[in-house]
């Protein structure tokens, strides 16, 4: 009998399923596939573009459409096509400017189609290039296309709240989220991984109460609270920590390797 049939295992990548070193280890990737024999569909809800979640494809067997843009986009690997696509308003162009004339050394970066946009450069967004490995374009600011999926805000941490309660004072249209100590992202009103784990279970006829989420920051609140089974690493944001209905292992000590064995063993207990 195939133990994990009729179950979606949706999977944030970094400081979740990546270890430090942008790499999955072989223990979790022995998980999920023995998780996909067993019946399972596997996928990825990130805040990375189409272009740097292809660089796993060869290894992890996702075999739904993935959730990237920390909710913004649902993404059919295998056609190239989006199958739910959620972009900023127009006037987000003018919110950032403000941004940038008001906090002068903040970076940011601008995602749209799969293309990392760098018009503001800093120490923070050049660690995360070097980190992820992207080579992003470093289009003048007021030459970058319309629409964008979403901005990142790099800022010192000891000024993120500041920049944040700024933010909600004059953003409309789109919605504020913190998914690392260092990063606020811009998204497109309601777009987030929680709502678009709603629409990909009704794409896909999967009941969300079969879902089983795992995270371990702000950006994975909603998704985790809206699973059958929300975890959170043992390295999360203590808010998620306290919205997650279970926890596991560090994302360095092969966190969903552990998720998947507990899951198992819930699920034999609830027969």
């Amino acid at each position: 009998m195939q133990t994990m049939a009729n179950s979606l295992l949706v999977c944030d990548m970094d400081g979740t399923l990546l270890q430090a070193d942008q790499g999955i280890s072989e223990q979790n990737l022995t998980a999920i596939k023995y998780f996909v024999e067993q019946g399972g569909l596997f996928t990825v809800a990130t805040g990375r573009t189409e272009r740097s979640v292809e660089h796993y494809l060869d290894r992890l067997p996702i075999n739904v459409p993935a959730i990237l843009y920390n909710g913004a986009v649902i993404f059919d690997f295998p056609t190239g096509t989006y199958l739910m696509d959620c972009r900023l308003p127009d006037e987000t162009h003018r919110v950032v400017s403000q941004i940038i004339e008001m906090f002068p050394g903040i970076g940011v970066e601008v995602y749209h189609e799969g293309v990392i946009y760098y018009p503001f450069e800093n120490s923070i967004t050049t660690m995360h290039r070097y980190r992820e490995g992207f080579n992003p374009d470093f289009t003048d600011f007021d030459l970058l296309p319309p629409l964008w999926h979403k901005v990142v805000l790099a800022i010192d941490p000891g000024i993120i709240e500041t920049v944040h309660t700024y933010l909600r004072g004059i953003a409309q249209g789109f919605d504020i989220v913190q998914s690392e100590p260092h990063f606020l992202e811009l998204l497109p009103a309601g777009a987030n991984k929680g709502s678009a784990l709603r629409t990909l279970t009704a794409m896909i006829d999967i009941d969300l109460s079969h879902t089983i989420a795992i995270g371990d920051n702000l950006n994975d609140l909603e998704m985790i609270r809206e699973a059958g089974y929300g975890f959170a690493v043992e390295n999360a944001h203590p808010e998620l920590t306290r919205n997650a209905d279970f926890s596991c292992a560090h994302h360095n000590d092969h966190a969903v390797a552990d998720l998947i064995r507990k899951v198992e063993l819930i699920m034999e207990r609830e027969r």
